[in-house]
């Protein structure tokens, strides 16, 4: 097989993809005769429209999209799929806002008396709620960092699984996988939305005087 050239890229699909005649591919991947797509890159002297007008005009049935045109395509398409992002993402840290309520609702009402007593010996009111912070903070790290991590080897084994690509090969391009920016979107959201939650929990569980908790205590 001729090979012309290997793409050099630091993702580890691309790293991997070699760039061989016409065909030599349709015969190495059976497609004689048959062509999905071509990428053409015009020389200095040729603008993209004139290039895509001179190939509509000589290969019958071929539609030849400029960057241009191609973007008008797409762009449908993306702001359909960053709807659906959002809203995908609003649901998830809704949920998560409401089973972090749900953990701090049972944990408070178990420590209930322990919070009562705090106040009843002259601790600040701000205590009980430092405490939730402190502990739903916690929490939204933890969660946050499990489940980016299952979430990266989950997307791995997928694009493996239907690529035939070795696990090992993307770990030089986890980089470009998780880039820094999501990681810290992803904690932050997750960490602000847990310490609302409990928070919130907090003020409604407290709301019963502290006399009336330690008579039923005691």
């Amino acid at each position: 097989m001729k090979v012309v050239g290997v793409l050099d890229s630091r993702i580890s699909i691309l790293s991997r993809a070699i760039i061989m005649p016409l065909k030599t591919a349709q015969k190495l991947y059976k497609f004689e005769g048959l062509v999905s797509m071509i990428v053409v890159e015009p020389k200095e002297t040729i603008t993209s429209d004139d290039l895509s007008k001179r190939i509509e005009e000589e290969i019958e049935g071929v539609k030849a999209l400029t960057e241009e045109e191609r973007t008008d395509i797409i762009q449908p398409l993306l702001s359909e799929l960053e709807k659906w992002n959002f809203g995908i993402t609003a649901a998830l840290l809704f949920l998560t806002m409401c089973l972090v309520a749900t953990i701090t609702f049972m944990n408070i009402s178990e420590r209930r008396g322990e919070f009562a007593v705090l106040d009843a010996i002259g601790a600040p009111k701000t205590t009980a709620l430092r405490m939730v912070a402190v502990e739903t903070v916690i929490v939204g790290l933890l969660g946050s960092s499990i489940g980016l991590i299952l979430g990266v080897i989950a997307a791995i084994m997928i694009v493996s699984k239907y690529t035939s690509i070795p696990m090992q090969l993307f770990m030089p391009s986890l980089t470009d996988l998780l880039p820094l920016s999501l990681i810290a979107e992803t904690v932050g959201l997750t960490v602000a939305v847990s310490c609302l939650g409990g928070i919130i929990t907090t003020l409604i569980a407290n709301r019963k005087l502290t006399t009336e908790i330690l008579r039923g205590e005691h």
